[in-house]
């Protein structure tokens, strides 16, 4: 028994892309469309070429195939296929063509070093003129940082792009397209420059007179930078280095020390330390080291002081800056729950034997 096949003769797939816009001389890729369907099977196709929708005309070059590709001298214009079979004919929708002009010049400038969180001059293009088939252009400028991913800047369709304050290295390119053309420009470098950052900072210490101490600082980045140390609120002459050594100390030293780091951008200021100098009273015979004595230390929320003084007495703590964070009278047993961790001088004075000691000791719970 034989099939019989009735053929779809009243329906026709034929569907254009509305808009296909290349880049460039490329001729190999055909205007987008679908492959009929209906009719009894066999096709034949007519394309159709117009420059002002009004006016149609037989596509130019091989213009029967189920596929166009508009030629070289093509650079814009509107087509639609004409698909037959069975006696049933139906004419696609429009579809509009534009072969664009690969966008050139369309390099930036703008490299530039400036200090932290400060705002960089505008990136702009070099004085060239942009070319392309057309002189409407749409621009998007790109950003990233070490590390990171190139980013799109939102509302940035400018030629030129201003970048707000910025706290690290960061790298522009602009993107400019014109129709299906497209370029993407050099990249351009905004360096940021940080103050220089202490990494270390010194401690307050109570020394023995005729003592060594030698103070030092550590301090982080890459730009050159410049010390200079200080002594109450005044330059220590001749004391620019990593290092301050004070030798053979004596009370003429004592005070509140600290250094200053100091670069292209602007100065940092270490901690303030306090500096003690223990002397010996020959008149009592009393010295700093040999008669008082603290438990425990490193101490925790209390700290007992033994000693040689007298009713009355004062006893005094201060921080490592030299600030005053405690004061007791005629009291040997100290609560220190309300002093927080770190490393402080203590101060015993007698009024009545015009004497005083002084010795370091540690919070750390």
């Amino acid at each position: 028994m034989k099939k019989l096949t009735t053929p779809l003769r009243g329906f026709l797939f034929n569907i254009l892309a509305d808009r296909q816009h290349i880049c460039g001389n490329d001729t190999t890729t055909p205007l987008k469309s679908t492959s009929p369907k209906g009719g009894d099977g066999v096709y034949k196709f007519k394309w159709e070429i117009s420059y002002n929708l009004a006016e149609w005309d037989t596509a130019p070059g091989k213009n029967h195939k189920e596929e166009y590709f508009p030629g070289l001298e093509i650079r814009e214009a509107y087509f639609r296929r004409i698909v037959s079979s069975a006696e049933v004919e139906d004419t696609s929708n429009i579809v509009h063509f534009m072969r664009g002009i690969p966008v050139e010049k369309t390099s930036i400038k703008g490299d530039q070093i400036i200090c932290d969180g400060t705002l960089p001059a505008p990136l702009t293009e070099n004085k060239q003129e942009l070319s392309s088939a057309s002189d409407e252009f749409t621009y998007t400028w790109q950003y990233r940082q070490l590390g990171n991913e190139w980013t799109a800047i939102l509302d940035s369709d400018s030629p030129h792009y201003q970048p707000g304050a910025l706290h690290e290295t960061t790298f522009y390119r602009r993107i400019v397209q014109s129709g299906a053309c497209m370029d993407t420009s050099n990249v351009v470098v905004v360096g940021i420059i940080h103050l220089p950052e202490i990494q270390l900072q010194f401690l307050g210490d109570s020394l023995e007179q005729g003592q060594d101490i030698e103070l030092t600082a550590i301090i982080s980045g890459e730009e050159s930078f410049s010390i200079q140390w200080m002594r109450d609120e005044e330059k220590i002459s001749g004391a620019v280095g990593t290092s301050l050594l004070i030798p053979d100390i004596d009370s003429k030293d004592a005070g509140n020390y600290y250094f200053i780091v100091t670069n292209q951008c602007g100065s940092v200021f270490s901690d303030t330390i306090f500096i003690y100098i223990h002397e010996t009273n020959s008149e009592h015979g009393l010295h700093s080291t040999g008669n008082i004595e603290l438990y425990p230390n490193p101490a925790g929320n209390f700290l007992h002081v033994n000693h040689s003084f007298t009713d009355p007495y004062k006893i005094s703590i201060f921080n490592a800056v030299g600030h005053l964070v405690m004061e007791e009278s005629n009291n040997d047993h100290l609560s220190l729950e309300h002093i927080p961790d770190g490393i402080y001088i203590l101060r015993i004075a007698c009024p009545d034997q015009e004497t005083h000691l002084t010795y370091r000791f540690v919070i750390k719970r």
